[in-house]
């Protein structure tokens, strides 16, 4: 996921709410985000550092 999508995304799970494109007024909204993987997260992290 390119690093710009990430911190969006990062926004609207801490702060609760996003803005529509064109839009002056903040959506609130209550999301949860459910995820998995039969990778290991760690390993991969340091394999795409070094």
């Amino acid at each position: 996921m390119p690093l710009d999508v990430q911190t969006r995304l990062l926004r609207v799970l801490a702060d609760g709410q996003f803005y529509r494109v064109g839009g002056y007024a903040p959506v609130k909204v209550d999301v949860r985000i459910i995820a998995a993987t039969h990778q290991n997260p760690e390993q991969r992290v340091q394999e795409e550092i070094s």
